[in-house]
């Protein structure tokens, strides 16, 4: 069964004695504010590629090596039963892997914690 899949939120811990009190730039917000799939928010830093919050369910994806319906709870009822639920990816990073934009500058990012909606 195919999924659908809704951005639903973020919480970003950042590699900085200060992380609790950083605040994403002005341009981060407004962007991520106008489109929350879609938004070029994050930056790898050995490549400078910037990622949206779908490209990061992607790239966390390929590396836990399971597809979003291994991450899923046990489906109950009939297989063509249209369920809707939330689930949160906990993901770590080494130093130096993503940062973003902070008033601070560039900073590297320690925790994302990406929620999404499935539909499916």
């Amino acid at each position: 069964m195919a999924f659908s899949i809704r951005h639903i939120g973020l919480e970003i811990e950042f590699h900085h004695p200060q992380s609790d009190t950083l605040r994403l730039s002005h341009e981060i917000e407004d962007d991520y504010s106008i489109d929350k799939e879609k938004a070029a928010i994050f930056t790898e830093t050995a490549s400078n590629l910037t990622f949206s919050t779908e490209d990061m369910l992607e790239w966390y994806l390929s590396r836990s090596q399971k597809s979003l319906a291994e991450h899923l709870p046990d489906r109950v009822g009939e297989e063509d039963e249209i369920r809707r639920m939330a689930i949160t990816f906990p993901i770590q990073f080494p130093e130096n892997t993503f940062h973003m934009m902070t008033d601070r500058g560039a900073v590297d990012i320690k925790a994302l914690r990406l929620a999404i909606e499935v539909t499916g």
